[in-house]
């Protein structure tokens, strides 16, 4: 059988299609803003409002006394919080917190599917795999102490980092070290010291609220208490 040009044009068309659609970025949208947030992955930074739309691979922060909830294809759902910075993963299933602190909800029909994470959360210090359905991570600079060799101009300092889990599990992971934090529990994460879940109070003092119907959003300071009671129960 012999194809006509038309009939190969139309093959060729539906093919395209299907393979960008397959590779296709992830795309979040923006359904609460309170203060300001910028998308930084433009040529110019843009200011984001509600309704709008974010590719997946973007970089997004927010500003002093800001939140900003994003909703993807997918259902999962971020609220990052003031002076916060994160790169949303070109697929649904990966993201990176580069500084501030994040609360992720992901859908119990997502995480029910798999025994494996579902998403995984990226900081410098650790890989958070989450199993569903809703937890809090943050991260801190760790300022060089007196005797410790000086980093190179540029070379961001080492981060520490916390997380906290409201409901279902997260697998938290270094290159030496692995646990299992559940519904209750908490972790604080040091470059290259070992760690092991706790019940923790500091989490109690976090805003979980993704709604402004149903109250405020803004998550109140939260580092103090954490470093206070961490310093006392480190494993």
């Amino acid at each position: 059988m012999k194809l006509g040009p038309n009939l190969i044009r139309a093959i060729c068309f539906i093919s395209a299609l299907f393979t960008l659609n397959l590779y296709a970025a992830e795309i979040y949208r923006v359904t609460q803003i309170e203060g300001f947030a910028r998308n930084l992955t433009e040529s110019v930074e843009v200011l984001l409002q509600v309704g709008d739309k974010i590719q997946g691979g973007s970089t997004i922060a927010t500003g002093e006394k800001s939140a900003l909830v994003l909703v993807g294809q997918n259902g999962q759902v971020f609220k990052l919080n003031s002076n916060s910075r994160i790169e949303l993963g070109v697929e649904a299933d990966h993201a990176k917190l580069i500084e501030g602190n994040t609360f992720i909800r992901i859908e119990k029909r997502q995480a029910s599917e798999s025994k494996k994470p579902v998403f995984q959360l990226r900081t410098r210090t650790a890989v958070l795999g989450v199993r569903g359905t809703l937890f809090f991570a943050g991260v801190t600079s760790k300022p060089v102490q007196e005797g410790e060799p000086k980093k190179a101009m540029g070379d961001p300092f080492p981060q520490n980092t916390w997380m906290c889990v409201r409901e279902g599990q997260v697998e938290v992971s270094t290159k030496d070290h692995r646990a299992n934090v559940k519904a209750g529990e908490g972790l604080f994460v040091e470059p290259g010291k070992s760690f092991a879940p706790k019940h923790f109070e500091w989490p109690n003092q976090l805003n979980w609220n993704f709604d402004p119907a149903k109250g405020a959003i803004l998550n109140p300071k939260w580092t103090d208490a954490a470093k206070k009671e961490a310093a006392g129960t480190k494993p």
